[in-house]
């Protein structure tokens, strides 16, 4: 997985460097709060269970986009989520994002994450969201992301772990959350 990230990195920076040649990188940070359910499947035996209430949690990113055309961009962000009283960390491999207006633009992203509960879980990462960025705020900016993380899968090694009643080594963690955030763009 982490070869497959790099070349998607190595891919997106060789070819944003060749479309829009003059523009420079664009490098942001962001910080916000999470409404996000989770749901842990340690049997895959058993049905599905339900996702949790919906809790609150935390996310520190800093991303890097590079124009690839007058009304796009192109990038990466790694964040840093709380949920759970876990840690989650997230790498998109591919931030899309597109103009809509002078002030708002929307994005798409996939990528990777790791979720560290009890032994870290790896998955996917993907969603999409509304940026908006008028120009009166200076370097200022809000965001309103959707995020899927889906196939978080780990071993079960822990001695905290429920006794396996399947012969099933790996529990499955998936969350999807509501996020609201201040950007700085620098």
């Amino acid at each position: 997985m982490k070869k497959t990230i790099f070349l998607l990195q190595f891919i997106l920076i060789y070819f944003s460097t060749k479309a829009v040649g003059a523009e420079p990188y664009q490098l942001r940070l962001d910080l916000g709060i999470d409404q996000y359910i989770s749901r842990a499947n340690e049997s895959v035996t058993e049905e599905l269970p339900d996702y949790s209430s919906v809790k609150t949690g935390q996310y520190l990113a800093i991303a890097v986009q590079k124009p690839i055309s007058f009304s796009s961009s192109i990038g990466s962000r790694i964040d840093i989520q709380g949920y759970d009283d876990h840690t989650l960390i997230s790498v998109r491999a591919i931030d899309y994002h597109l103009t809509l207006s002078e002030s708002f633009s929307t994005n798409i992203f996939l990528g990777a994450a790791r979720y560290q509960f009890r032994t870290p879980a790896y998955g996917y990462a993907g969603g999409l969201g509304l940026l908006y960025h008028p120009s009166k705020w200076g370097n200022w900016g809000l965001q309103l992301e959707a995020r899927y993380f889906d196939a978080l899968a780990r071993d079960k090694l822990s001695i905290n772990d429920p006794p396996s009643i399947d012969s099933t080594p790996d529990s499955f963690y998936s969350i999807q959350a509501l996020s609201i955030g201040i950007n700085y763009y620098f």
